[in-house]
This record gives C-alpha cells, sequence and structure tokens, in this order.
C-alpha cells in the first residue's frame, strides 16, 4: 500500500530543517535527499520546471488590491422575514396564554380554597350552635330534678341528639311538663324510674 497513490504531492510549502531557502540548495543529510525527490529539472516529475509553468497558468490569480469599502451584506427575503414574525406572535401568544391559563388555575384553586375554609367554618358554626342547645336542654333538665348521673339524664342525652326533639324540649314552659317528658320516654324504653 503506497501512502501517495494516485495523489499529487505538491512541495511548495514544505519546510525541511537543514534546507536553506536562499540558495534554494540543501545542504546536507536528509534535507539533500528530500531536494532529489522533489524532481527539480525533471520533465517528467509534477514538480518539475517544466510542469511548474503549465501549473501555475491554471492556477486563480490573487489580488492585493485593497478596496474601500466592505462587501454588501446579503439582505433576508421578505418571506423569511414575515415568517420570523409570524413565528414571534406565536411564541407571544403561547406566552400570554399560558400566562392566563396560570392565572386562571391561582384563581380557581383561591376560590377552592375559600369554598373549603367557608364550609369549614359554617361546620364550626354549627358544632358551636349544637352543643350551645346540648348544654342548654342539659341546665333545663338539671332544672326539672334529673341528677346528671341518673337513668333520666341518659335516656334525655339521647333524646338530645335530635334536633327537633331538643327544640320541642326548650319549648315546653313548666319545668313538671320536661320531667314528665323525659319520664315519658324512659317508660317507652321500658326504664323504671323514681318519682
Amino acid at each position: 500500500m503506497q501512502i501517495f497513490d494516485n495523489v499529487t504531492v505538491d512541495g511548495a510549502s514544505a519546510f525541511c530543517p537543514g534546507f536553506d531557502e536562499e540558495d534554494n540548495q540543501p545542504h546536507n543529510g536528509v534535507a539533500a535527499d528530500l531536494y532529489d525527490l522533489t524532481g527539480e529539472g525533471d520533465t517528467c516529475s509534477p514538480m518539475g520546471s517544466a510542469n511548474k509553468r503549465a501549473s501555475s497558468s491554471s492556477k486563480r490569480a490573487t489580488s492585493i488590491a485593497t478596496t474601500g469599502e466592505s462587501p454588501s451584506k446579503r439582505t433576508k427575503s421578505p418571506m423569511v422575514k414575515a415568517l420570523r414574525g409570524l413565528v414571534n406572535e406565536i411564541k407571544i401568544d403561547r406566552e400570554e396564554g399560558k400566562k392566563k391559563e396560570d392565572n386562571y388555575a391561582k384563581r380557581e384553586e383561591a376560590r377552592s380554597r375559600a369554598i373549603v375554609n367557608a364550609q369549614a367554618q359554617i361546620m364550626v358554626q354549627k358544632r358551636q350552635a349544637i352543643q350551645e342547645e346540648m348544654d342548654q336542654c342539659v341546665a333545663l333538665a338539671k332544672e326539672c330534678g334529673v341528677a346528671e348521673a341518673s337513668v333520666e339524664m341518659w335516656v334525655a342525652s339521647e333524646l338530645f341528639m335530635d334536633a327537633n326533639k331538643r327544640a320541642f324540649f326548650r319549648a315546653m314552659q313548666t319545668i313538671e311538663a320536661r320531667l314528665a317528658w323525659i319520664q315519658m320516654h324512659c317508660q317507652q324504653r321500658g326504664i323504671v324510674t323514681k318519682k
């Protein structure tokens, strides 16, 4: 396998240590051997002097002239500008839509939180109202002569769990009527009370 097979190697930019550029002659050793390989004077070599003239005419001419102004920039087509503008508008619309969605989600979350808080507050108020009614009914039962550790108080406490029965008990005007109501419910359940 040959490294430079079917490749023309031009040694014009090559540099070899020991080669003096002023007299174009190698001084010694490897540089001299390489000089022999360059084919100077060989008409069949691509580096030969006959081929240098032919190949130099096919090279592009270089200009060392300077111009006073820089080359004009290529302008983008109106279609590209319009397309970029459209893409920017879509991005802006998408960002605004996302902001609106975020704001809507935040409002809905705040609304839901407010509803839950309001419901919790209503439940607390209802429990407080029920507790106040129960306390009032127990006080009225004690006023009738029902002892806290009695069977009548246990029956009364079960009766007071119903809002309608609490309301009815509180609506009674006399102490005797309240006591008779509790004792009647004890008899319905088969519980004997002291009179």
